[in-house]
C-alpha cells in the first residue's frame, strides 16, 4: 500500500472498486489468458522461487528490493493493478498506458521510495479467492496442509504467466519468481509441499524494536483508515490485513483467543512477535531460512555475500544494491510498561533465531 494510491482519481477509483469485485470474472478470464498464450505448451519450469515472509517491519520490502534489483526474478508490480490474475491480457494493456509517475514514499512513511514499477505484495488476493473461509472472523487461522488443487494449478500457471511476460519482454534473465507476502508466515508447509525447490526467507529484528514499530505503523494505518475509506478498502481487497481498521492477526496456538492486551498497547505486539517466531522456529521446514536483518543493517557486504550463496545466486548483482540499506531507527522504549516474562520470552527466542539464522 502506497501514496500511489493517492493520485487516483474518481474514475480511478471506480476502476478498482470494480476489479475487485470482479475477482471470480478475472479468474475465469485467467483460464483463457492461459489458452489464448499458450503458456502450458512453454514448458516454463518454477525452480528455486523465493518467498519472502515475517511479521511486517522485519526487513521484508527491503530485501524484496535488493532481489528484484538483481534482475533474476520475476515478480508483480503496481503496474498490474487492479486486474492482478491477468498479467498477460492487462500487463501488455496497461503499458501502452502508464501513468509516467515519479518514486514516491509509501504509505508507511518509512522512507522507502516507490512507483508502478516497484514490486509489492499481491499474492494474499488468490488466497483470499481460494480460501474465502479463512478471512471472515477477527483473525486468520493457520493454513490446512490439505491441498486446494485449483489453487494450486491456478497459482503455477500465473507464476509461469510472470516468467513468460518477462522473457516476451526481453528480459531474459529473469528465470525465478519471487513474492513478498507477510500472511505466508501461516502457510509455510503449503508452499514447501507446492514447491519443494523454494526458499523461505523469513528475517526478524530485535523484538523490542520489531514490536514498536508494528505498534507505530497500526497507529499510523488506524489514522488513515479513518480518513480515507478507500484506503482501508483497496488494502483489504489486496489481502493486507497487517494494520489499522483492517487488523487480523494471524492466530498462532490460538495465542490471540487469550490474549489480554488491545493492538494500540506494545504488549499486544510483542505477544504476537513471541507467537509468531516461536510458532516458526517449532514448525520450520528444509525450505525455511532465518534472516537477521540488523545484521544486514550493521554489516551489509557480509549480509549480502552470504544471503546470495544461500539464494544461488552472484554476490555482486546483490551488492550493486547496497545503498538501499540503511542504519535502522531505534526507539526509546519504556521498559516498566512492558510485561517482563514477555520481553523473556522474546529475548529467548531472538537468541535462537540468530543461531539458526544463516551467517
Amino acid at each position: 500500500m502506497t501514496q500511489l494510491k493517492e493520485s487516483y482519481n474518481l474514475l480511478d477509483k471506480m476502476l478498482h472498486h470494480s476489479a475487485f469485485k470482479m475477482v471470480k470474472l478475472q479468474l475465469e478470464i485467467a483460464k483463457y489468458e492461459t489458452q489464448k498464450h499458450h503458456v502450458q505448451q512453454h514448458s516454463i519450469a518454477i525452480e528455486h522461487p523465493v518467498f519472502i515472509t515475517s511479521l511486517p517491519r522485519a526487513g521484508t520490502s527491503v530485501l524484496l528490493n535488493l532481489l528484484a534489483d538483481t534482475d533474476q526474478f520475476s515478480y508483480q508490480t503496481y503496474q498490474d493493478m487492479p486486474f492482478l490474475f491477468l498479467p498477460l491480457i492487462c500487463g501488455g494493456f496497461s503499458q501502452k498506458f502508464e501513468k509516467k509517475m515519479a518514486k514516491a514514499e509509501r504509505a508507511h512513511q518509512d522512507g522507502l521510495q516507490i512507483n508502478l514499477h516497484s514490486p509489492e505484495a499481491f499474492e494474499e488476493t488468490f488466497f483470499k479467492t481460494f480460501w474465502p473461509q479463512n478471512y471472515q472472523t477477527s483473525t486468520i487461522p493457520i493454513w490446512n496442509t490439505e491441498h486446494n488443487v485449483a489453487f494450486n494449478d491456478f497459482f503455477c500457471e500465473h507464476i509461469q504467466k510472470l516468467l513468460l511476460r518477462d522473457k516476451q519482454r526481453g528480459n531474459l534473465n529473469r528465470t525465478r519468481y519471487i513474492s513478498k507476502n507477510n500472511l505466508n508466515i501461516n502457510r509455510i508447509h503449503y508452499l514447501s509441499q507446492l514447491f519443494p525447490s523454494a526458499t523461505v526467507l523469513i528475517p526478524f529484528r530485535q523484538p523490542l524494536q520489531q514490536a514498536i514499530s508494528l505498534l507505530k505503523q497500526h497507529q499510523n494505518f488506524t489514522q488513515q483508515h479513518n480518513k480515507d475509506h478507500f484506503s482501508q478498502s483497496y488494502m483489504a481487497h489486496l489481502g493486507h490485513f497487517d494494520f489499522g481498521e483492517n487488523l487480523k492477526p494471524v492466530n498462532f496456538n490460538h495465542w490471540y483467543d487469550q490474549c489480554k492486551y488491545k493492538p494500540d498497547t506494545l504488549n499486544f505486539w510483542l505477544e504476537y512477535w513471541v507467537n509468531a517466531y516461536g510458532y516458526l522456529l517449532e514448525n520450520q521446514v528444509a525450505t525455511c531460512v532465518f534472516f537477521n536483518f540488523d545484521l544486514l543493517c550493521q554489516s551489509p557486504t557480509e549480509s549480502l555475500n552470504s544471503l546470495a550463496e544461500q539464494l544461488k545466486i552472484e554476490p555482486e548483482t546483490l551488492l550493486k544494491s547496497v545503498q538501499l540499506i540503511h542504519e535502522i531507527k531505534t526507539h526509546g522504549i519504556e521498559l516498566k510498561s512492558i510485561n517482563n516474562s514477555l520481553i523473556e520470552k522474546a529475548n529467548k527466542i531472538h537468541h535462537q533465531l540468530i543461531v539458526e539464522s544463516i551467517k
